[in-house]
């Protein structure tokens, strides 16, 4: 995988990702932050696929509070 990429992605996520990562994972938190480092060569795909989904997740939400203030206001 693409580093460059993996800090997008990281720039994208909450604040604190590692520990959503860690719950939806159980991997270590020196994993997760190696794994969004572009100067580490370690790569954890259970890490990128929580990361990823956990924008998916903030997306619904915040689409679905989009649609709910269209609908009050």
């Amino acid at each position: 995988m693409d580093k460059e990429k993996l800090s997008l992605l990281k720039a994208q996520l909450p604040k604190r990702y590692a520990k959503m990562i860690k719950e939806k994972t159980g991997k270590s938190y020196s994993s997760i932050f190696k794994t969004f480092q572009t100067d580490s060569p370690l790569v954890v795909v259970e890490v990128v696929d929580a990361a990823l989904a956990i924008l998916e997740e903030q997306k619904v939400k915040n689409d679905e509070r989009l649609k709910k203030m269209q609908e009050l206001c």
